[in-house]
């Protein structure tokens, strides 16, 4: 999303009541010791205890606006669908499970179906280190994985993995991304 509609979202959150959880999870990713994130003529700003001043978000970089972006919707969207692409652009290779972690918690929490599409191996690394994880029962119970493919009769195929089946194929190093 542009700048105006983060910003439009970001303040239905706000008028929602979540920014201090929006604030706890952006604390939990980025270690900046952020203290409010306010709107400013349609830009969204930062302060952490580690600047003066605060910060516009399209100064800490694409990851964090995508982030911001992927949590507000979930946020003010509830009960729905959030289409995401492609989700490790932007984020760095060291926080992808903790963003995939957040929004699994936060889309459960707000009753709202995550399609995220993939090819990166990292990503499936973290999905697979997440529904490991004993504390993420909760996740694995709401978990598809879904591999699309043409098979040798031209004809679109999909297979359905439930958690169990996915860990099972990444045991076993089947490449579910093909």
């Amino acid at each position: 999303p542009n700048q105006a509609n983060l910003s439009a979202t970001f303040l239905e959150l706000v008028r929602q009541g979540g920014k201090k959880e929006l604030i706890n999870v952006l604390n939990d990713l980025f270690d900046e010791d952020i203290t409010d994130i306010f709107n400013a003529n349609n830009l969204i700003e930062i302060l952490t205890k580690k600047h003066d001043g605060s910060l516009p978000v399209s100064f800490l970089g694409g990851g964090m606006h995508k982030i911001l972006s992927l949590f507000c919707s979930i946020a003010v969207n509830s009960k729905n669908v959030l289409l995401i692409d492609e989700i490790e652009n932007g984020l760095h290779y060291s926080k992808k499970k903790s963003v995939l972690y957040h929004l699994f918690k936060q889309a459960i929490e707000k009753e709202t179906q995550l399609f995220i599409t993939t090819h990166d191996a990292d990503v499936i690394k973290a999905i697979n280190d997440i529904l490991e994880e004993e504390k993420n029962q909760d996740i694995r119970e709401n978990f598809q994985h879904y591999s699309l493919f043409i098979n040798k009769d031209g004809k679109k195929k999909a297979i359905n993995y439930t958690a169990k089946e996915f860990l099972a194929s990444n045991e076993t190093s089947s490449d579910i991304r093909d």
